[in-house]
């Protein structure tokens, strides 16, 4: 990650693995790192969330990694498992090479991702240290 002067937060790469067993098994499917082999930056936070109805790619490598998020709201409260928390903004992420595939995020200052949701599960922040 990286934030810009103007304070959008860039999503520079990931290294992905497939575990099978508790061990990766090599295959790093949508693994992609800025600037090889055409891979492009994307954002991850817009400086200024607003409801707009304007979709952002977060990453992009043509074909590998084409994800894509678009805030559904702010000043959101949520509780989780690490606490609770106000003014805090959602996302609803898909990818171009996956439309089926839809998450809802929520994201909150000085915390960062506290809460992912997906059709078939979901993920909620256990523990925040070092704040």
């Amino acid at each position: 990650y990286a934030q810009d002067t103007k304070g959008n937060v860039w999503y520079l790469g990931e290294d992905t693995c497939e575990f099978v067993n508790g061990a990766c098994d090599g295959i790093h499917a949508g693994a992609w790192e800025w600037g090889k082999d055409g891979a492009l930056p994307g954002i991850i936070m817009p400086a200024t969330p607003k409801v707009d109805g304007q979709p952002y790619y977060q990453e992009y490598f043509k074909g590998e990694a084409e994800d894509v998020g678009e805030v559904i709201a702010v000043m959101v409260s949520i509780t989780v498992p690490a606490g609770s928390y106000s003014d805090c903004i959602q996302t609803r992420d898909t990818s171009t090479l996956d439309p089926e595939l839809i998450e809802t995020k929520t994201y909150c200052r000085g915390v960062g991702q506290v809460h992912t949701k997906e059709p078939d599960h979901e993920v909620k922040l256990i523990k925040v240290s070092g704040l």
